[in-house]
């Protein structure tokens, strides 16, 4: 390569990683000093340290041949989603009786949750190990989760509340709130799969990867509803995918949990505020007669 133009490549990335740089470290700055409800120590750090490891990353890196210029960018790109993801991600929330009456079906399948553009919140309850190891790290892992076993998801909030009773079940005692990327959790609907329509397809057991349940929907209080919500059970490739790929962004919402216990009488549910959810649109045909989702 001529040494001019490799001097010139060089500089211009040089250029660049500096430019990158500083907008990751703004990233930093802004979520410390912002959004104070979610900065907690740990995060901080975290972010912190992902800026540190960018950083390290570029200077050891001599990007001279678009090879190299493709393999750096997937790992920048994870750290900028990190940061940026927990910058403007909020975990929204609005009165129960509000939703039921107005947002809410009353029968059919349907997934409620909470959602935009680019992302969908579903909700895991665990241990204090996992859960403490998932909100330091932004992602599963550590001694005691394990990839070899299903994990199951569940995109709405009363149903998770259902299922870890309001997070007093032992090894439920942190209710987690995970924002996933959505063409992710689009592309784990797509693959989900009931033991009927598994037998229907002609698939064997070992190469669902997602299974599907609908089970009855629950009020705070725990009565059944007329309405059936979805859970998801995710375990090989896709759990290794879900687990530390699409997510964006993870949230001990514990607190908000417990604050909302002493609220699960008939007198007080006028006044109980859960997380902020609607009807999730299946727009792919096919995924949306897959899983068997009714139309509004």
């Amino acid at each position: 390569m001529n040494k001019k133009f490799h001097f010139v490549v060089q500089s211009g990335v040089q250029a660049f990683s500096i430019v990158l740089l500083n907008f990751i470290e703004i990233l930093v700055f802004i979520r410390k000093h912002t959004d104070h409800r979610l900065c907690t120590d740990c995060q901080i750090t975290l972010y912190q340290e992902r800026t540190q490891e960018t950083r390290k990353f570029i200077s050891n890196s001599i990007l001279l041949n678009t090879q190299e210029i493709k393999i750096a960018i997937p790992h920048i790109h994870h750290f900028m989603m990190a940061a940026s993801a927990s910058t403007i991600k909020e975990w929204k929330t609005e009165k129960y009786v509000d939703q039921k009456q107005k947002n809410w079906p009353n029968i059919g399948k349907h997934i409620l949750a909470q959602y935009d553009e680019d992302s969908v919140i579903v909700y895991q309850a665990f241990c204090p190990e996992i859960a403490d190891y998932a909100t330091t790290n932004q992602r599963f892992g550590g001694p005691k989760f394990s990839f070899t076993r299903m994990s199951w998801i569940k995109t709405n909030f009363l149903w998770m509340m259902y299922r870890c009773g309001w997070a007093s079940k032992p090894n439920q005692e942190h209710v987690l709130a995970i924002w996933i990327k959505r063409d992710g959790f689009d592309e784990i609907l797509s693959k989900a799969y009931t033991p009927g329509t598994q037998k229907q397809a002609n698939v064997s057991k070992d190469d669902v990867l997602v299974r599907l349940q609908w089970d009855p929907d629950h009020t705070p209080d725990g009565t059944k509803e007329q309405r059936r919500a979805i859970q998801l059970g995710l375990k090989g490739e896709i759990l290794k995918k879900y687990a530390t790929e699409y997510i964006l962004k993870i949230e001990d919402i514990t607190p908000f949990v417990l604050s909302k216990r002493p609220l699960l009488t008939e007198k007080k549910m006028q006044h109980l505020i859960v997380a902020q959810e609607r009807v999730y649109p299946v727009q792919d045909d096919r995924t949306a007669e897959l899983i068997g989702v009714d139309k509004i």
